[in-house]
């Protein structure tokens, strides 16, 4: 898929908010990644996640022992809107020996990651934001692939405001809107 028909497939996500699942997937393959999610993290420890060919099983290992871990704790201070590749931001033999690692990384195959924090998704002390998965290739790809995802990133904030905004004109409870008030 071009970057054009891409970013298209970003904002069909306003009119379907089901449709994000698709979009980190079709987002993934553009980038070389395992899978992407979207990512909320409550002050309270409270975690919301649209995955994207990512392992319902092992995120439901995450939310019960691993919303606090070497990369959410890492993303928490990368300026919002600014793609990062993850372990650029961490001593990644440290995360290798985390139990988050053995527990939810290694059984995907996932060694490193590329994230970006939006800003719609700081209220109230939360934070949250964009995620896709990296294999070990895909790691070693990832200088060349993180441009693709910082020219997206302003198009998937977009798309993610005017889908919480959506939600909140309807009052869906069905998406993110709802998890994120």
């Amino acid at each position: 898929m071009n970057e054009s028909a891409l970013i298209d497939q970003i904002y069909s996500t306003v009119a379907d908010p089901n449709r994000w699942a698709e979009v980190m997937v079709s987002i993934a393959d553009y980038l070389g990644a395992v899978g992407g999610l979207v990512d909320y993290i409550g002050p309270d420890g409270r975690s919301f996640i649209v995955l994207g060919r990512l392992s319902e099983e092992r995120a439901k290992v995450y939310k019960e022992h691993y919303v606090s871990n070497a990369w959410s704790l890492a993303m928490r201070d990368v300026p919002d809107g600014r793609a990062v590749i993850v372990n650029d931001l961490l001593d990644p033999r440290a995360l290798f020996k985390s139990g988050f690692y053995a527990d939810v990384l290694a059984p995907q195959r996932i060694e490193n990651a590329f994230g970006t924090r939006h800003n719609a998704l700081s209220r109230g002390g939360g934070f949250g934001g964009f995620n896709f998965c990296l294999s070990s290739r895909g790691a070693e790809q990832a200088g060349h692939f993180l441009p693709r995802l910082q020219r997206l990133t302003p198009h998937l904030g977009r798309a993610l405001e005017a889908t919480m905004e959506m939600g909140r004109i309807a009052g869906g409870a069905q998406n993110m809107a709802a998890i994120v008030r």
